[in-house]
């Protein structure tokens, strides 16, 4: 598997004066931005997955880790919406079966 396989790749820099430091030591550093459309969790478990895969291809001598992943914050934020949507839900049914219970005929 490949970084291509994945991704969009371009070979090329935006700048030939910056540095990669991580950890204060020198670093390749690969900036992954996913594009609009794209599914966030999705593109983060898929790079995830061709990690071990690429870590068995490169050097021993090369340090491989994530430095940065904003995914957990996303995670966070879908699992407290589906909490919400499913609170509102159940609200709506118990207010609904209230009202036709009240309104009933006797």
């Amino acid at each position: 598997m490949t970084l291509a396989d994945v991704a969009s790749v371009e070979d090329s820099v935006q700048d030939v004066r910056n540095a990669g430091m991580s950890q204060g030591k020198p670093a390749v550093l690969l900036v992954v931005r996913k594009i609009p459309e794209a599914n966030v969790i999705d593109t983060v478990d898929r790079i995830r997955a061709a990690l071990p895969a690429l870590h068995e291809v490169i050097p021993a001598a090369i340090n491989l880790e994530v430095a940065q992943d904003r995914s957990p914050t996303i995670r966070a934020s879908l699992h407290e919406v589906e909490q919400s949507l499913v609170i509102a839900v159940a609200l709506v049914i118990l207010v609904v079966f209230a009202f036709c219970a009240l309104a009933a005929p006797r």
